[in-house]
């Protein structure tokens, strides 16, 4: 199936942009997406003196994984039903509620400020610099740590964000379909299954995605033809 991608702007992606100022390199919108492992590469890369650091942040981190998983990732067994799950009370509950009483217990223990855990757990000043730095001031440790765990894979792509548009629009351009830049839609036929742009060219769709704001879909968007009943 072709696919056709009108878009207002010069560029695609809208908050996924990038932009050259004074030669320097700049994001417009979003700075980063996930799933490519940042915390562990960026540390031991900026602080190759301080590799025993690091290792023991990394170590903390997956620590929290667990924590995490016990406080987020597991069914609550108080929303449960005792006559129908009892066996799920006689084993995985058991489980469960030491599990939750020792994540319990490191919460209590990591109330301290983020900066005073720290302290305690590296040397390399500049390291805990840079990692108390995405946090308030006296932000729990526990919060700051688990923030950590829950957001560990971001991945900054070479030449910026905006590279992440220009490498789609290339692939549909591969497949066979096509992104319009400066193709403002003015009006959507929902009847004939036409959408005009502001420079009068007509298409018509067999399915339409809508991804502009919906105040300028229902502004724009033509019933006529339709049965009102």
């Amino acid at each position: 199936m072709r696919g056709l991608v009108l878009e207002k702007h010069a560029t695609s992606g809208g908050l996924v942009n990038s932009f050259v100022r004074d030669g320097f390199l700049f994001d417009g919108g979003i700075r980063e997406v996930e799933n490519a492992g940042m915390v562990k590469p960026m540390l031991k890369e900026l602080y190759p003196e301080s590799t025993a650091d690091v290792d023991m942040v990394i170590a903390v981190i997956a620590k929290f994984d667990v924590y995490m998983q016990v406080l987020f990732g597991s069914d609550s067994p108080f929303f449960k039903d005792a006559k129908r799950d009892i066996r799920y009370y006689l084993s995985t509950f058991i489980v469960w509620c030491a599990r939750f009483l020792a994540t319990g217990t490191a919460i209590m223990r990591m109330s301290l400020p983020m900066e005073q855990f720290l302290g305690q757990l590296l040397e390399n000043q500049a390291l805990r610099d840079i990692i108390s730095q995405h946090f308030f001031k006296k932000t729990p440790s526990f919060f700051a740590m688990g923030y950590f765990s829950l957001h560990p894979d971001y991945y900054y792509p070479k030449g910026g964000v905006g590279s992440i548009p220009k490498a789609l629009a290339q692939r549909l351009a591969e497949l066979g379909s096509e992104v319009r830049t400066k193709a403002e839609v003015i009006k959507v036929d929902a009847s004939l299954r036409t959408i005009t742009d502001r420079k009068g060219n007509e298409y018509t769709y067999d399915k339409l995605v809508w991804c502009a704001d919906l105040k300028s879909l229902y502004t724009n968007i033509s019933f006529e033809g339709f049965a009102v009943k």
